[in-house]
């Protein structure tokens, strides 16, 4: 969906035609034209609604940053999610930490050493 063209413009008179985090001037003509000196992005302060509110106009090399950051950032949750070991390595690990869950209530040692046909 992305930001309206009025929030667009909007934005970038508030921004008096800088990049709000590094201050470089920026040209309007210029938007989203990566490598041109003065060409700028308009970028989401946070998920969720396109207004102005949410929105910020920033340089390329700053741009470049928030992605670079939040590349980082879905990398880092990833890596996270990897480190979390799972409860089973096989499936007999499984039996043995769940000794006591197996239908009809009977147990692991049950199973394993039933003494009725000894």
């Amino acid at each position: 969906m992305g930001f309206s063209k009025d929030v667009v413009i909007e934005a970038f008179v508030r921004a008096n035609g800088r990049c709000e985090i590094g201050g470089e001037k920026l040209v309007f003509d210029r938007k989203g034209m990566s490598g041109l000196p003065g060409a700028w992005y308009i970028v989401p302060k946070a998920s969720g609604n396109y207004s102005l509110g949410n929105c910020a106009v920033v340089c390329e090399r700053c741009y470049l940053k928030i992605q670079l950051y939040r590349k980082q950032q879905q990398l880092r949750k990833q890596q996270r999610q990897k480190v979390e070991k799972p409860r089973y390595n096989s499936d007999f690990d499984r039996l043995i930490l769940d000794r006591n869950n197996f239908p009809g209530g009977s147990s692991f040692d049950d199973l394993i050493f039933d003494r009725r046909n000894w």
